[in-house]
């Protein structure tokens, strides 16, 4: 990294911010999913008498 120019890290901290905002939004849809999962789950219950 140190015969990396200020040109080269930069372009190295945008392909990272990329990449994290790529796995970030693959982690909240199945997030999303297993909240959607739960909460349908709850509601198929028959309620305890």
């Amino acid at each position: 990294r140190a015969a990396l120019t200020d040109f080269d890290r930069f372009k190295l901290r945008k392909a990272r911010q990329i990449r994290n905002k790529l796995r970030t939004q693959a982690f909240v849809v199945l997030k999303r999913k297993v909240r959607k999962a739960k909460s349908n789950k709850a509601a198929k219950k028959p309620a305890k008498k």
